[in-house]
């Protein structure tokens, strides 16, 4: 069954047709086969997204009998979502299926996987499933396996962040998305992004989970090793900038906008590089009440888009919305503002709060929060202290 944050039923109710697909992960979307099955195993390691592909061509085939417009199609991810969202605007056989992108929370930098770091990730796989040293008649073996002894063999992997990502082979995924976006590949196509305040507040604890020492000190060797040394200054940078919020805090600031929201500036930027089709940044930061550490958590705008915060549970990753007063408003707006740009690729933030588009050196950022707002180029601050220090 779907996850019920997810249900598009209210936004269909806005008159508009709502497709959500499955596709492949880990290591059934993602093992680079090329080196082990030989060139026709090439396209394993970009599969789940390929599975995308195949889904929007079914969405061209078949939404008119849906009551859609295969001339008019939005594509929307979130986390690793919205990182597959930014491969599709990479890859040449998406284009022309869908005309609108919406890039939520895009993680890990937006990027897919280079060809050598694929090959060694695999190599580490079939190390996993007793395969590394097939014989090349024994090859084929792996084609055979059970889905369910590939997905456990991923658990030892790591987390979220164990590499298995799309393949950017050269040939079905070109080039790295922001380099794609840069190059004008899909210019034509306007794009919406955005992120919470606090992605890395539910992150950086499970991320630095095991290190020795205190707490603060295994945080800032997990921002070292991100970002290199040179993050011990723009954590003083912040620091100086917002001497309300607390160590902890900070450390939570800085590493969602490494991770996460400096990745969207970015690609935002690529595309005023580049030209074409306007841009939208949005931040979300409404918190949740549940849980006081969480505040505006990675995944807890989705129940907004989809305006199905009565729906969402405290299962769902930080995305409980509580009942407190303005959460129903907050959403019925967030999720006009998602039709509207789908509708004609202008999102609306509300009848008298009208979104401009990005540009520089404005910067103009919609804050959804209650009230919600538009601010110039919010914590910019703490943007540039990342360019000075590197």
């Amino acid at each position: 069954m779907s996850w019920p944050v997810h249900d598009g039923a209210a936004l269909a109710r806005r008159d508009a047709v709502v497709v959500t697909v499955n596709h492949r992960l880990g290591i059934l979307g993602y093992l680079y086969l090329a080196d082990l099955l030989g060139e026709q195993f090439t396209a394993s390691g970009a599969a789940g997204v390929l599975d995308l592909v195949q889904a929007l061509e079914w969405v061209r085939d078949t939404i008119a009998a849906f009551g859609g417009d295969p001339g008019n199609v939005t594509i929307s991810g979130e986390s690793g979502g919205g990182s597959k969202v930014a491969t599709l605007l990479a890859m040449p056989s998406a284009r022309g299926l869908f005309h609108r992108a919406v890039i939520m929370s895009g993680w890990f930098g937006l990027r897919g996987t280079e060809p050598e770091q694929a090959r060694s990730i695999t190599a580490r796989a079939l190390d996993l499933l007793d395969l590394l040293d097939l014989r090349p008649d024994q090859a084929e073996q792996v084609l055979t396996l059970p889905a369910q002894r590939l997905v456990e063999a991923a658990a030892p992997m790591g987390g979220i962040d164990n590499g298995l990502y799309p393949a950017t082979d050269g040939k079905i995924i070109p080039a790295q998305p922001l380099a794609a976006v840069r190059d004008g590949l899909a210019p034509d196509v306007p794009l919406l992004i955005g992120t919470t305040r606090d992605e890395y507040s539910m992150f950086l604890p499970l991320a630095t989970m095991g290190r020795p020492g205190p707490r603060a000190d295994a945080e800032l060797a997990h921002l070292v090793d991100a970002f290199g040394p040179d993050v011990v200054g723009v954590v003083e940078a912040y620091q100086a900038d917002r001497p309300e919020l607390s160590a902890d805090r900070v450390r939570v600031a800085v590493a969602t906008d490494g991770h996460v929201r400096l990745p969207a500036i970015r690609l935002a930027q690529a595309r005023l590089a580049a030209g074409g089709a306007a841009v939208y940044l949005y931040r979300f930061g409404w918190e949740t009440p549940l849980d006081p550490s969480l505040r505006a958590a990675h995944g807890l705008d989705v129940p907004f888009f989809f305006d199905t915060v009565d729906t969402a549970t405290a299962a769902a990753l930080g995305a409980d919305t509580g009942d407190s007063d303005g959460r129903r408003a907050l959403a019925a707006r967030m999720g006009d503002a998602w039709v509207a740009f789908a509708r004609d690729g202008r999102p609306a933030a509300g009848p008298a709060l009208p979104w401009p588009p990005y540009s520089l050196p404005e910067r103009a950022t919609v804050l959804f929060d209650v009230p919600t707002r538009i601010e110039a180029d919010p914590a910019g601050a703490e943007r540039a202290a990342w360019g000075r220090l590197g």
